[in-house]
């Protein structure tokens, strides 16, 4: 058997690649190459094609193309007999094969050639390819072999490797020729060499005669081979129209075995495996739906294991987060109602001491109200103008004191005085009358009496002015003790007027007499206090009072929770402010984990119409493909349909890969079958 022409569309490295396509291969062919140029995966290629594919599965054969494409190898061959075969084989998801012989078409799968079933795959390699691990050191022995081996693979059945017909010979020699027997070696030596000149005399006569033969034999073949090339030259005319026929017929017996390429639509090549898979993943996801659906289950039933007492809680969640806003105020009120008592306390303890100094009986409570209604302000103006009149009053008595205790005028001079002036006036007169007579020195003594006269007369006047002077002051002196008297009279009168009214807004507060006797600023300033120590005092009751409402008021509404159907209450705020959030802490507990729960439900339902989308869809289209296989494989039984339609998809799929060639190789195909 002779390859004839390869061609490569994918193996290992090998990408469409062909040798014989312009003429067919010769019997001996040398690939050169440097390493990794593909040497070792044409040796592969050869034993593929012969064997089938070993591994048998795309991922795990070394030789799977490195562009992860399928592996697809076709070659042309010529037996012994001179029958002509078409081989081809692909490495889809599983190892594909065909031979066509003339018109037949014979699917191999991955078995053996049925020509070289004879030789086992181990013997091919042996025989007839040389590994690099031979080539890797010949020494004698290694040539030896290789040359006894292309002997025997030249296919000639009655030839051995000379190595064994010498060691045959030299055993025969040995047979005969015992050089210990005592024999004369020469003579036999001789007689050897006559009987071998005898032999080959026979043999060269012989051979005259089969050369003679041989040259009529030679002239019969010369013209055996005249018509033999004509008829081949007829032949080769005619290949086409063979080729063309045998390739014709081809693709009609696919076509037929396909069938109507309708039918075989959304069917792909390996549907067998999809539709076991198909099968695998539904069952998968029945169990996943299954395990789902008890696990939803589960956690419905988890989420209703909220006690009823948590919805009474839940429900009247804001009242009770309004409690729990008022915890800390409860403390701080407490802590409040603390301080307020004991400020009240002091404040009632000042006003004991404030209160001492000012009432007759200081064991005596004093009421509030008096002192609360006091108009202190008034009260400040009436004594500010007691103190006033009071410093009036005693300016008043100081002065009529002063004005009684003052020494009256002088006395005024005697009437010596008038007298004196008198006779000093006469005498005067006498010595003015004299000078003016001309008694004595006439001038100086009228110049005297003048001054006399002038003398007296002032001496006269001097006297009555004086007299009249100090009856005037006499006069004035009562009249400023009278006026006196009288002013002291009337600020007497106005400071009893300005105590009396003191006294009428200090008589509602029970004040001793002896202290508004003479009230001073300081009494404002005592009653002042003793008021703010009754206002403190009523602003720390009325704090109380309000402490005790907002109480009254906690206690109304925790009491209403209490009625709403919770138990475990107790009646004190701040215990039953801290059951209420223990419980309302517990009850959201509750809910929050029913709620986690309803969430993980609700998540694994929609998971579950997932699964139920995902297993439906996956069943139409399991169900789809099984009706299409069906109808393409006319059969009922999904076994035989199965059978059927991979019957025609292969078909299809060598139909496919060798159109496109025979196209190609014949474009004038309407001439070919006007000739035909």
């Amino acid at each position: 058997m002779k390859f004839e022409r390869l061609r490569v569309e994918r193996f290992g490295p090998l990408t469409a690649w062909e040798a014989g396509d312009a003429t067919p291969l010769p019997g001996l062919v040398a690939i050169l190459g440097p390493n990794e140029a593909g040497k070792s995966s044409i040796h592969a290629l050869l034993s593929a094609l012969l064997y089938g594919f070993y591994p048998a599965s795309r991922d795990g054969n070394p030789f799977s193309p490195w562009d992860g494409g399928n592996i697809e190898i076709r070659a042309w061959l010529r037996s012994d007999a001179g029958e002509e075969l078409e081989l081809q084989r692909r490495l889809l998801s599983s190892p594909q094969g065909e031979v066509t012989r003339g018109s037949t078409l014979e699917n191999l799968g991955n078995r053996d050639l049925p020509e070289v079933a004879h030789v086992p795959r181990a013997s091919f390699h042996q025989l007839y390819a040389l590994s690099l691990s031979d080539l890797a050191a010949l020494g004698s022995d290694g040539q030896a072999a290789i040359q006894d081996r292309l002997v025997i693979g030249m296919g000639a059945q009655d030839l051995v490797p000379p190595r064994e017909v010498v060691k045959e010979l030299r055993a025969e020699a040995a047979r005969f020729w015992r050089p210990t027997q005592h024999s004369n070696t020469r003579h036999r030596a001789l007689q050897g060499e006559v009987g071998e000149l005898r032999r080959l005399l026979d043999a060269a006569r012989s051979r005259d005669v089969e050369l003679r033969e041989g040259l009529d034999r030679l002239r019969q073949v010369e013209e055996e081979l005249a018509a033999g090339e004509a008829e081949l030259r007829e032949v080769e005319r005619r290949r086409p129209l063979v080729d063309f026929l045998r390739r014709s017929r081809r693709i009609e017996l696919l076509r037929v075995e396909r069938g109507d390429p309708v039918e075989l639509e959304g069917i792909p090549a390996d549907f067998g495996e999809r539709l076991e898979s198909w099968a695998l993943e539904l069952r998968k996801l029945e169990r996943e739906r299954t395990g789902l659906d008890e696990a939803r289950g589960r956690h419905i039933e988890a989420s209703r294991g909220q006690p009823a007492e948590d919805e009474a809680l839940l429900r009247l969640e804001p009242e009770i987060q309004a409690l729990l806003a008022l915890g800390p105020r409860l403390q701080i009120r407490a802590e409040k109602r603390v301080q307020v008592e004991h400020e009240e306390k002091r404040i009632n303890g000042k006003l004991k001491s404030a209160a001492a100094p000012l009432v007759e009986d200081p064991e005596q409570p004093l009421s509030p109200e008096p002192f609360l209604a006091l108009p202190i302000l008034e009260l400040g103006d009436r004594i500010r103008e007691f103190e006033l009149a009071e410093a009036r009053h005693v300016a008043a008595e100081e002065a009529l004191e002063a004005a009684v205790a003052a020494p009256g005028p002088p006395l005024p001079p005697g009437p010596g005085v008038g007298l004196a002036g008198v006779a000093a006036l006469l005498i005067g007169l006498g010595m003015a009358l004299a000078g003016a007579i001309g008694f004595a020195e006439g001038a100086f003594v009228l110049l005297v009496g003048v001054l006399l006269v002038f003398a007296g007369g002032a001496l006269i006047f001097r006297a009555r002015g004086v007299a009249g002077e100090h009856e005037r002051a006499v006069a004035r002196r009562e009249s400023e003790v009278a006026a006196a008297r009288s002013r002291a009279a009337d600020r007497e009168g106005e400071l009893v007027a300005q105590r009396e009214g003191v006294r009428e807004l200090l008589l509602p507060l029970g004040i001793s007499p002896r202290r508004t006797e003479r009230p001073g600023t300081a009494l404002v300033g005592e009653l002042s206090g003793i008021r703010d120590l009754f206002t403190a005092a009523a602003d720390a009751l009325n704090t109380l009072e309000e402490l005790d409402a907002e109480d009254h008021r906690v206690f109304e509404e925790i009491d209403v929770v209490r009625k709403a159907g919770l138990s475990g209450i107790p009646s004190a705020p701040d215990r039953a402010l801290a059951e209420l959030e223990r419980q309302l802490g517990e009850a959201r507990g509750r809910k929050g984990a029913a709620e986690g729960e309803r969430a993980k439900a609700a998540e694994l339902a929609a998971r579950i119409k997932e699964l139920s989308s995902d297993i439906e869809e996956l069943e139409e289209r399991r169900t789809a493909l099984t009706e299409r296989v069906f109808h393409a494989g006319g059969s009922a039984s999904l076994p035989e349909a199965s059978a059927a339609v991979r019957r025609r998809l292969e078909a299809q799929t060598r139909l496919l890969s060798a159109q496109p060639d025979f196209e190609a190789d014949f474009p004038n195909r309407d001439e070919l079958l006007e000739s035909v």
